[in-house]
């Protein structure tokens, strides 16, 4: 049976040298129309597409390489005689090399091409012929960045089955890297801006569940890439806090991502206040979710204080009134959403995939002499909720009022622990706490030191729960017991990078 190997690109760029080298080892040149014109002027001859299809181009060019001829003779087992058997009754050439690239679909994303543009750049054969090749790497070759032709060219009389493999993860990505494009061009929307004003941002829609984006405006400008990461985290603290029992009225505060007041309260009106005047400082331009229907009572709240998003479920008439004279502030109706299993982020040239860090009631081991952290568990789950939605190295400081918890001082995103310590003491301070007896110290993870310890009781802190898990925490709780603290282990570090 002869060999072919197929020739389909819009970047032609030095495929004419693979050509020739498959050439000269006795494999026929399947080529595209466009693709076998630009191998005929550099001296290659080629096998039209058409004469194994027996159609021409057809639809302006739409239909070219698909075909049951085409996908057969890339797709049938070399190792299976029975499919050798059909193929060669079939007629269905081998095709055991696949050289293809797909239509530059970004030549016309954005917004300034029409959709009739786009369409037309949407590869339908290409893919279809890279996704068969990498599928039977095992004997088929696929090439998709004339990059790789020179190491092909130094390969191509090895079995290498390795390299093949290697080819076809590599084709594979490029096909999904391809349609990731397309979706993201069309189904998305132009943000105001990115990070900073002079990044353009789009915001691209899940096509099978609901999150943040599906969240009603019902009022406000436009927003930008910031306001939906800061969007994300309150609704994400919101809805931690939301899940333990004793939950009530539950405000955040959130500003740059980082939750700066929290509390939760059986009075809503009590619970914003709390939740503001954890730091009222940060709260200026800050975005606040809340649990509770926000009335005209908790709306005049905002009156003199400049916010740029207020999320709730739901707004009364009332106070969708007093709050439209504020055209600038956007105001999102919430929706209970489901948290996925896994998460995923960035970096240069991979994306990281995680389990999503579901937060449930903890169990405590008081490891310390003095157990009075035993009163205290609904503030110690509210403490470690909170605590877990800001940036490592946090520390959390959480008190009770007569109507719930709150937040009273926060320190998160330093290197250095201590550091983090002396922040949520300083806001405390700020805030008013003056006794730090029945305030909780919450530790997002351990204390690999007992300065930590040493610090906290300096100002009085007498309550503190961590993870545990460093190899000194033998040290750490003589040293807690040394000053009649109370501390408790949860097993279960929550760092948030």
């Amino acid at each position: 049976m002869d060999r072919y190997a197929l020739f389909s690109l819009t970047n032609k760029t030095d495929s004419e040298i693979v050509a020739k080298k498959l050439s000269n080892l006795g494999v026929k040149i399947l080529a595209s129309s466009g693709t076998g014109a630009y191998l005929k002027s550099k001296g290659i001859n080629f096998v039209p597409v058409e004469s194994l299809t027996q159609f021409p181009e057809s639809f302006n060019g739409r239909m070219k390489t698909l075909s049951f001829q085409i996908s057969s003779g890339i797709l049938f087992n070399r190792n299976l005689e029975s499919d050798k058997s059909e193929a060669s009754s079939l007629k269905v050439p081998q095709i055991d090399y696949v050289v293809c690239n797909l239509y530059d679909y970004n030549s016309v994303a954005g917004e300034a091409f029409d959709i009739t543009e786009k369409i037309e750049k949407i590869d339908i054969g290409g893919p279809n012929m890279i996704r068969a090749a990498a599928k039977n790497f095992s004997s088929v070759t696929v090439l998709v960045d004339h990059n790789d032709y020179e190491q092909f060219i130094e390969d191509v009389e090895l079995d290498n089955i390795d390299y093949r493999k290697k080819l076809a993860i590599k084709a594979l990505e490029y096909v999904n890297n391809y349609d990731r494009s397309i979706i993201n061009d069309i189904s998305s929307k132009k943000l105001r801006y990115g990070e900073n004003p002079h990044q353009a941002a789009r915001l691209k829609k899940s096509s099978f569940k609901k999150g943040i984006a599906d969240f009603k405006q019902l009022q406000g400008k436009q927003l930008s890439y910031n306001n939906y990461l800061d969007m994300n985290s309150a609704y994400l603290t919101c809805r931690s806090i939301n899940s333990i029992k004793t939950t009530s009225n539950t405000s955040v505060v959130v500003k740059h991502t980082n939750p700066c007041g929290i509390s939760s309260n059986t009075n809503a009106l009590k619970s914003i206040e709390q939740a503001w005047n954890g730091d009222s400082v940060s709260a200026f331009g800050s975005i606040i979710c809340t649990n509770y229907e926000i009335n005209e009572n908790v709306a005049s709240f905002f009156d003199d204080k400049f916010i740029e998003i207020l999320m709730a479920p739901k707004f009364t008439e009332s106070a969708l009134l007093k709050l439209s004279s504020r055209k600038n502030l956007r105001l999102i109706q919430t929706e209970d959403i489901q948290i996925p299993k896994t998460i995923s982020r960035n970096i240069l040239g991979a994306e990281l995939i995680q389990d999503s860090d579901e937060i449930n009631e903890e169990d405590i081991d008081i490891v310390t002499e003095n157990k009075k952290l035993i009163e205290y568990n609904d503030l110690i789950q509210f403490g470690i909720h909170s605590c877990a939605q800001l940036k490592s190295n946090a520390i959390t400081l959480v008190r009770q009022t007569d109507g719930g918890c709150f937040v009273v001082g926060s320190g998160m995103g330093n290197p250095n622990r201590l550091v983090s310590i002396e922040q949520s003491i300083k806001k405390a301070q700020e805030n008013g706490v003056k006794d730090f007896s029945n305030v909780i110290l919450i530790s997002d993870a351990f204390f690999p030191f007992d300065d930590a310890i040493n610090l906290a009781n300096e100002y009085g802190i007498k309550l503190i729960v961590q993870p545990g898990g460093s190899i000194k925490d033998n040290i750490v709780v003589n040293t807690c017991n040394s000053f009649d603290i109370s501390m408790g282990l949860t097993g279960k570090r929550h760092f948030n990078h």
